[in-house]
């Protein structure tokens, strides 16, 4: 029954969505009119402090998607006639050689012998819609889900980061004091050696001069008394 649906549908896969598809556009035709001046640079984005900005590119049609929401219509398939049927009626005319006007007179008219009617083929296929929707809501959120989940996640890491690196700045700027205040003590500590060094070597230059002049004076008087005292005196 699924590939039975799918082939009621004409999806090339890999197509961009259809909003994306005119958001394209109309930017196209921007460009167009605006051909001839100097465009103006591209704003940046604004990002959540901490985030990466990532360019999203248009959607995609995509098989495995299609298969979901084929599922869906397939789980809730109406009994008796109704927009599926009158669409594979529609389907079964591709080949025929008519407009498409025509095309759906003659699919209706097939679809009345089998009891349908405008109303019941519009019922149904707003039906399939109302499905359809579901299955968006569904989706978006479950994907929002997910993102709040991995947005959540990844802010608290970053909130956490940011506290480790105030807390670690602190701790960096107490340090630097620190060593700035052990820096002066050092330096007031080398000028107090180099000041008590010359108070030290001044006190044994003093030291050894006054010893040089009182040994000095000794040795003389003991000089002159070997020269003046120890000679024999003549009678």
């Amino acid at each position: 029954m699924l590939k039975k649906i799918k082939s009621l549908f004409v999806i090339e896969e890999d197509v961009p969505s259809k909003e994306k598809t005119a958001e394209k556009d109309t930017s196209a035709e921007s460009r167009t009119a605006s051909a001839g001046k100097s465009a103006p640079p591209k704003a940046q984005g604004k990002h959540p402090a901490g985030t990466l900005s990532a360019e999203v590119m248009p959607g995609k049609v995509k098989e495995k998607f299609l298969n979901v929401l084929f599922g869906a219509m397939e789980r809730n398939d109406l009994e008796g006639f109704d927009y599926l049927e009158f669409k594979q009626f529609l389907k079964s005319l591709d080949k025929m050689q008519m407009d498409e006007g025509t095309k759906y007179q003659s699919a209706f008219a097939t679809a009345q012998t089998m009891g349908a009617s405008i109303a019941v083929l519009k019922k149904s296929a707003r039906h399939y819609l109302d499905i359809l929707k579901a299955e968006e809501q569904k989706f978006n959120q479950a994907a929002n889900n997910q993102k709040e989940k991995n947005l959540t996640n990844k802010q608290e890491e970053i909130k956490l980061l940011k506290q480790q690196i105030e807390e670690k700045s602190k701790r960096i700027q107490a340090l630097q004091k620190e060593i700035e205040s052990h820096r002066k003590v050092v330096e007031k500590r080398t000028k107090e050696i180099s000041v008590a060094r010359v108070k030290v070597e001044q006190t044994q230059n003093d030291f050894q001069a006054s010893y040089d002049a009182l040994v000095g004076q000794i040795e003389s008087d003991l000089k002159k008394i070997d020269t003046y005292l120890s000679q024999p005196k003549n009678n």
